[in-house]
């Protein structure tokens, strides 16, 4: 899970379009405590209709995680229960370098999970900061990475059914290039787990494929491929294939309207016609059409002319927040208790004599 900084929400309440300062700030009474004697809560990352997600440390060790509860209203209801576990089911199979980890779960009032925690951006701050396209090169050595990431998904029978900018982190660590990672598994179906709800939404309509659009419930790898696809041209143009303000007008577009061309989209570009057509094929409407799989697709794109070309190496930016101040020796005592990590337990025997 990316390491970010979310913005902090009103302490006012609002009444007739006035602030009240007088009403108490809310209180996050997870932060400063321990999660079932094993984690620090240390802050808050990012929130959403599904949950909250906090930047914790496990304690002994100092190793900074990634802690995602599912909200209490969602925990009360066994569609999002179920889709919560499946969640945990997938990341607990998932073990590559382009893939978010996991490291524990558990329950503590509400279902939740713990990741790693790993900083960079979303790829969807990575195009926004680059005016909504990338470099052939420079989108195809992020393909790359999301196809590995992907076989190895697949391989452990996960398809996940979310591919999309806002679910790919890109970050620059010692090391690494323009290192991309998959994360987010909450919509993904395992081949041998329960079936989700038809009543629960199963994608992005910008990115989901036909068989995603028309409710069949049956996707398979060819469903992410076509995800992919999408991402490409729109890395690559700046622009969305199908796009509308409305969101049945999207779908009728995935299910009926004919695929445009990268060429066509950003004739200025130079596309070569070999990468529009693997591109192309990643987007057709039948699965059968598709690449087979993403080592297959990943080789169509190795074989285009911009496969080959050298690349460029850009710092990516990450947003990251200030690291935390801890206070002085001679001012500890005045630090409130929530404020610190529990001392460890001493062990009472180690200076006995027989």
């Amino acid at each position: 899970m990316a390491e970010c900084q979310s913005g902090s929400a009103s302490a006012t309440s609002r009444e007739g379009g006035r602030a009240r300062p007088h009403d108490p700030p809310l209180i996050d009474l997870r932060l400063g405590t321990r999660l079932q004697g094993r984690y620090w809560i240390r802050a808050q990352l990012a929130t959403g209709a599904m949950g909250t997600v906090y930047r914790g440390e496990r304690l002994g060790v100092g190793r900074p995680v990634a802690i995602k509860f599912l909200s209490a209203g969602l925990a009360a209801q066994d569609a999002f229960l179920d889709q919560f576990r499946n969640e945990v089911r997938a990341l607990s199979r998932v073990c590559h370098p382009n893939c978010v980890s996991m490291v524990d779960y558990g329950v503590d009032g509400t279902p939740y999970v713990v990741m790693e925690l790993v900083s960079g951006v979303t790829l969807r701050q990575l195009l926004n900061d680059n005016h909504g396209r990338l470099p052939p090169a420079r989108v195809l050595h992020l393909a790359r990475q999301l196809l590995a990431g992907l076989a190895h998904v697949h391989m452990q029978g996960i398809v996940h059914r979310d591919v999309k900018p806002e679910n790919l982190l890109v970050s620059n660590e010692p090391g690494f290039d323009d290192h991309l990672r998959v994360v987010d598994f909450g919509l993904a179906q395992l081949h041998d787990g329960p079936a989700m709800s038809a009543d629960l939404a199963i994608g992005t309509p910008s990115y989901m494929a036909p068989e995603q659009c028309s409710r069949q419930q049956v996707t398979d790898e060819r469903t992410d491929l076509y995800a992919i696809g999408v991402l490409l041209f729109e890395m690559l143009t700046g622009a969305k294939p199908f796009n509308s303000s409305k969101i049945g007008d999207i779908i009728r577009m995935h299910l009926e309207s004919p695929i445009p061309g990268l060429r066509e989209q950003a004739p200025q570009a130079g596309f070569s016609e070999a990468l529009e057509a693997v591109v192309t094929r990643a987007m057709a409407k039948a699965p059968a059409d598709r690449h087979p799989t993403a080592a297959a697709f990943a080789a169509a794109l190795d074989a285009t002319p911009e496969g080959s070309a050298p690349r460029e190496r850009p710092p990516v930016v990450e947003r990251r927040p200030p690291p935390a101040r801890r206070p002085p020796p001679q001012r500890r005592a005045e630090t409130p208790p929530w404020a610190m990590p529990p001392p460890l337990p001493l062990d009472v025997t180690r200076d006995q004599r027989p």
